[in-house]
């Protein structure tokens, strides 16, 4: 049975928000598509609708894309550099606007948290059960892992239901103010297994305790690619044999490129809450290098641009 004028009409409607542009391109969908779940389709995967509707999570990585072009070969100082800036925009953050930059909705700003905190720590809850769903498809048990590091706790939004689930957690941050606020919510409902540090240098980092897990979400893509690779690796160094990671970061943008010399100089001025990407080769290169086997490789929604960005979550162990 042929479309009808009347459904190209609504098809228009519902999927591009208007009305067709011409007598011409109703005849032409009238003879290009011969029901209206082929019409459907056709609509669905035009340019017109993806630029619409990038909220609705169209992956864009078929293989067909090119490499992002990433510098990552910092020199010791320059890493100490991009820390640096990074620590201070957080501090900044943490002083200003702290719920909301862990979770960037206006319920969330200073004037607001009042009324809508429960609601944003109780959001932590679901980031845990989805750690401990991931753990099982694995069949991982969560009882073998004792002690836990979260790599940017923030105001300790994820870190309280951590606490729940390991006998000991170290709760870490680059923010001295997101810190304080994470102590005190802490302290606030008698949790007393965790314990609060600052990493203020890549030094820092070299010093991490020894775990049986450690958990990062929503934390290294706001670090430059160079810091992102130092930090990654000295995280998988802090594990145990067999202990078990589980990190996110955002790995593809069609339009993402990173230069050191530029960052430093001005780029890193651009935007509060940055976003930055590193490719799944360098990810896969660290944990080879860190005698890491990679167990699972989600694909989340994490970053704002779906239609154009991948944001993956790792599931990996240590061997050795």
């Amino acid at each position: 049975m042929s479309l009808t004028e009347e459904e190209v009409r609504w098809a228009y409607r519902l999927f591009y928000d208007r009305e067709p542009e011409s007598p011409e391109a109703i005849a032409f969908h009238q003879t290009r598509s011969k029901d209206v779940k082929a019409l459907r389709k056709h609509l669905l995967g035009s340019a017109e609708f993806k630029g619409k509707n990038e909220e609705l999570g169209i992956v864009p990585y078929f293989g067909d894309k090119p490499r992002m072009q990433i510098e990552t070969n910092a020199s010791s100082s320059e890493l100490e550099q991009l820390l640096a800036l990074t620590q201070r925009k957080w501090q900044k953050l943490g002083k200003e606007r702290p719920h909301w930059s862990v979770l960037t909705s206006e319920q969330y700003e200073s004037d607001r948290i009042g009324e809508n905190q429960d609601e944003f720590y109780d959001s932590g809850k679901l980031e845990i059960d989805f750690l401990k769903k991931t753990l099982a498809r694995s069949e991982i048990d969560p009882t073998d892992l004792r002690v836990c590091l979260e790599l940017g706790c923030g105001v300790g939004r994820v870190t309280r239901w951590l606490a729940d689930m390991f006998d000991k957690v170290h709760a870490c941050d680059i923010s001295a103010a997101h810190l304080a606020i994470a102590k005190k919510h802490l302290e606030n409902h008698n949790i007393e297994n965790a314990d609060f540090h600052q990493l203020n240098t890549i030094s820092d980092f070299e010093n991490l305790p020894d775990v049986d897990l450690f958990y990062s979400i929503i934390v290294l893509q706001h670090n430059p690619p160079p810091a992102i690779e130092i930090i990654l690796d000295r995280l998988l160094k802090c594990l145990k044999p067999n202990g078990i990671g589980f990190f996110q970061l955002p790995t593809y943008s069609l339009n993402y490129t990173f230069s050191i010399k530029s960052y430093l100089e001005n780029d890193h001025k651009t935007c509060e809450v940055e976003g930055h990407f590193l490719q799944q080769k360098s990810v896969f290169e660290i944990l080879k290098n860190n005698n890491c086997d990679l167990i699972e490789v989600i694909t989340d929604p994490r970053t704002g641009s779906p239609s154009r960005e991948i944001s993956n979550s790792f599931l990996i162990r240590k061997t050795s």
